[in-house]
């Protein structure tokens, strides 16, 4: 008798073969943007995030577990994958699919931390539309690096931003990296990618103030920047002067456009007004720069705070609702 029919619910098909067709589709869903786009699908990677998933309303293309094909009974599979045939309706998918170790590892990547238990996601795209009103933007301009990318979407969602842009040569939000270091946040909160270069005339058309994130010039008079209002120091691009009283007056306006680079000059920035407003971290004790992913998040909060906005608990903003 097979495997199949001693071990396996019936619904379960079992993928062998480095060449099998599904299996190479999960591995390009991980690692190929295209194939992932062209799919509008990814894939996602442990128990507790597809739970996550399901609970949220994502429908999962297909549910995979890793066991010991020889399995000769069920107390040879073991933790998380042993939980999704135990409870098989509560992980509804379309398809469902076994893999040995070596496959598994071959889909979710050498880099990932694969035991004989590992269950796996097929997730379609969120159909999340980008709201038509934006009052906080974050602008992503071409940064490769998917943990930045990831920790930056993450706390773009933890400080209640309206969504994130992201401009070509970024990379996508869907990738596993990026999922990774953003703890799911890039499928639960408002993406726009793959936008043309121009992408200040996208957020001139949604009447956003661009703050150009950059590490503050030397030749800027710091201990003249003193302000009580805010530890950040704004200055004009072009004339290289603090404009402290002119980026109040933005934040005022209620909508703002934070961009922030790769690298810190002025040049990675693709397309903006010459004497667009600058916003940086003035630095203490000799140290020139910050981690891109967390001035970015110091620079979020830091605006949130000066545009009146605070961070509300799930509890609260639900309660505001049934009210």
């Amino acid at each position: 008798m097979s495997i199949r029919s001693n071990v396996f619910p019936p619904v379960f098909k079992i993928l062998e073969g480095e060449k099998q067709a599904t299996i190479k589709h999960f591995e390009r869903l991980r690692r190929d943007k295209p194939h992932r786009m062209l799919n509008k699908a990814t894939i996602v990677h442990n128990l507790q995030n597809i739970q996550k998933m399901i609970a949220a309303g994502f429908q999962l293309k297909s549910l995979g577990i890793t066991a010991p094909l020889q399995a000769e009974s069920l107390d040879d599979i073991k933790f998380d994958s042993r939980q999704v045939i135990d409870k098989l309706d509560q992980f509804p998918a379309e398809r469902y699919y076994v893999t040995d170790l070596m496959r598994t590892r071959q889909i979710l990547g050498q880099h990932a931390k694969v035991g004989n238990w590992e269950v796996y996601a097929e997730v379609p795209f969120p159909n999340m539309q980008f709201p038509e009103k934006v009052n906080r933007l974050l602008v992503l301009d071409r940064i490769e690096n998917p943990a930045i990318v990831g920790n930056l979407i993450r706390s773009a969602k933890a400080l209640g931003w309206d969504g994130v842009c992201l401009t070509p040569g970024t990379v996508d939000p869907f990738d596993s990296e990026v999922m990774k270091h953003s703890r799911l946040a890039s499928l639960f909160i408002p993406t726009a990618y793959g936008l043309t270069p121009n992408w200040g005339e996208y957020v001139k058309q949604h009447n956003l103030n661009i703050l150009l994130s950059l590490m503050v010039p030397d030749d800027i008079i710091k201990d003249k920047a003193v302000d009580e209002r805010t530890p950040l120091q704004f200055w004009n691009n072009l004339t290289k002067k603090l404009e402290t009283e002119r980026a109040m007056k933005m934040l005022a306006s209620g909508r703002v456009a934070v961009v922030v680079g790769k690298k810190h000059s002025r040049r990675r920035y693709t397309t903006f007004p010459m004497d667009s407003l600058c916003v940086g971290i003035p630095m203490l004790n000799h140290v020139k720069s910050l981690n891109t992913s967390v001035s970015g998040s110091i620079l979020m909060n830091e605006i949130s705070r000066l545009m009146g906005y605070r961070v509300e608990s799930d509890q609260t903003l639900n309660s505001n609702k049934q009210n």
